[in-house]
């Protein structure tokens, strides 16, 4: 059902008595609420229940009045009284939430809205606003990532789940006050809101993967196996027993060369390959060239014994 919308004179008195409350704090251009944000908002207050209401449909008051032009899908309707009306259906609005200001801008627009319908008090709901753009601020501990814009609207929302679940009695005045304003801060420090405001773990980086093609994936780095009974491997052009030239990395200056893979054989195919399935049977290959260590026994690769 569509908010019933407030006549002008009350919208208009609604907007100058928050002004003179709200000293220092300009209600204009992009921070004031569209009309039909209020009216969704004073439609909460009228039927004695609050829910969430989504930040993208927390348009300005700037962004309505450019759009009004632009109506769709009219039609005409006939009331109880046989009256004929041509009503059309207002333009969809969005709020932008592209950026944290943007962000910031919606938060206040609802909470301006909230303040206008009477449920709750402004100061409340931006001290709730500053507090979730700051934790976008603070530095996550190492291996864990900073809070994202996602977290703070879903720690935003579950509040609101929390505020609906402690004001089922109603969230009109009361003679005590408004019933929100008693438990705002009870919802705000709940472990459901804040766990949400959380570091989550980093995501791995993504190492060892290049701009290889066809064998060559990430760590598992494979070149062409060449068979020695004289027949082409899968993908190989040349024939015969001799190995395949394999370039080595440029040398870093004044140093050696070295260059160490895992060999395997399976059915018949040789081919070497950085890292080696357990149950496959294979050795080790070194080509030096250059090192200035001296003979040596290698003990364990990867981790495990060299048999």
């Amino acid at each position: 059902m569509p908010a019933k919308k407030l006549a002008q004179p009350e919208r208009a008195h609604r907007l100058e008595s928050q002004q003179r409350r709200l000293t220092g704090f300009k209600i204009e251009g992009s921070l004031e609420p569209a009309d039909r944000l209020i009216d969704l908002i004073v439609q909460q207050y009228e039927e004695n229940r609050v829910y969430h209401v989504d930040l993208h449909k927390c348009p300005s008051k700037e962004q309505e009045v450019l759009s009004q032009g632009s109506k769709e899908d009219r039609n005409i309707t006939i009331d109880a009284l046989g009256t004929v009306r041509v009503k059309g259906k207002d333009a969809k609005l969005e709020a932008d939430l592209a950026s944290d200001l943007l962000l910031r801008n919606a938060f206040t627009r609802r909470a301006l809205a909230y303040d206008q319908a009477n449920l709750v008090d402004f100061v409340k709901l931006n001290s709730w606003t500053e507090r979730l753009l700051q934790s976008r601020l603070v530095d996550p501990p190492p291996g864990y990532a900073r809070i994202t814009q996602n977290q703070i609207i879903q720690a935003d929302r579950k509040l609101w789940v929390k505020i609906a679940e402690l004001t089922r009695d109603g969230v009109q005045v009361r003679a005590t006050g408004r019933p929100i304003d008693l438990i705002f801060d009870r919802a705000t420090e709940h472990p459901d809101v804040l766990h949400l405001l959380q570091p989550l773990p980093a995501a791995p980086s993504q190492q060892g993967k290049g701009d290889h093609k066809g064998d060559h994936k990430g760590n598992d780095f494979r070149f062409a196996p060449y068979r020695t009974d004289g027949r082409k491997g899968r993908k190989g052009k040349g024939k015969g027993t001799g190995a395949s030239s394999v370039r080595m990395p440029a040398a870093l200056e004044g140093g050696g060369r070295a260059f160490y893979a895992g060999g395997y054989r399976k059915g018949g195919i040789f081919g070497l390959r950085k890292r080696t399935v357990p149950s496959v049977p294979f050795t080790s290959i070194a080509v030096l060239d250059g090192v200035q260590s001296g003979p040596h026994k290698v003990r364990e690769v990867h981790g495990r014994p060299m048999r």
